[in-house]
């Protein structure tokens, strides 16, 4: 549904970064699902975020938004092909004008998109900032906007994975639901015989591809390698849990190997 939002009913705003190009997200995004969605690349190096870690240094772009209703809004990058840094400005030009910035939503679980929550007035412009972790690869990145609606964690239905004992590399398939559509990595942990957990198991893997269908119904692939395990540890079993842009999660399944 559309939330009750027109998310294009404003003017352009005559605010600009000067001499820098930049996005119009009300203009140039896509609406989808309730959000508004774009699609660019970062290029070049122009800004630094409070956030940004090690040189900072990093490929970016400028994406105005004008805010087309009073309330908590919401802008991701998940979808992005890079390590992204978010951070909103008031002024595009203006370090000290700052709203606020994101680095990793939570990187140990595999969340490396960012996301801002932004309590904001109608008809105020801001410029957000997606810029890249280290990176000054030219690169693509999605960003969306949507008035920020409480979620609920992804639900598994059913999985299974495939093991080639002969190089490591692991193939898992779920299907499930989840209303917001925000399924974003798959945690995993391998076990031998014993239920020990083999080496190089136990982390969060990035979603590869995923197809969405009615009512949220999904289905995802997720590939890995692995250290093969020495002779006489054989891969029995994995446990598995899809994680959501939030970092929520249903309850991990235990699968046995096909």
């Amino acid at each position: 549904g559309d939330q009750g939002v027109d998310m294009m009913r404003l003017p352009p705003s005559g605010e600009t970064c000067e001499e820098l190009d930049f996005y119009d997200l009300n203009a140039d995004g896509v609406p989808e699902d309730g959000r508004l969605v774009l699609q660019g690349t970062v290029e070049g190096n122009h800004f630094r975020g409070s956030c940004a870690v090690g040189s900072g240094r990093g490929a970016d772009a400028v994406v105005r938004f004008q805010v087309p209703a009073d309330g908590e809004w919401e802008f991701t990058t998940l979808g992005s092909d890079l390590d992204t840094v978010l951070y909103a400005r008031d002024d595009c030009l203006d370090s000290e004008t700052e709203i606020e910035c994101n680095n990793d939503v939570n990187f140990d679980l595999g969340l490396a998109h960012s996301r801002l929550r932004l309590q904001l007035r109608m008809a105020h412009t801001i410029f957000l900032v997606v810029d890249t972790d280290n990176s000054l690869r030219r690169e693509a990145f999605r960003i969306t906007a949507a008035p920020f609606m409480p979620s609920s964690a992804p639900e598994i239905v059913e999985a299974a994975f495939q093991w080639s004992g002969a190089d490591g590399r692991l193939a898992v398939r779920v299907e499930g639901r989840d209303a917001d559509r925000d399924v974003a990595a798959l945690r995993i942990e391998l076990r031998d015989e014993e239920g020990a957990p083999l080496a190089g198991s136990g982390r969060a893997l990035p979603a590869e591809h995923i197809r969405y269908g009615e009512d949220g119904a999904f289905s995802a692939l997720f590939t890995h390698t692995v250290p093969v395990p020495p002779e006489g540890q054989p891969l029995v079993s994995t446990q598995i849990t899809v994680i959501d842009a939030d970092g929520q999660s249903p309850p991990p399944l235990d699968l046995m190997p096909m």
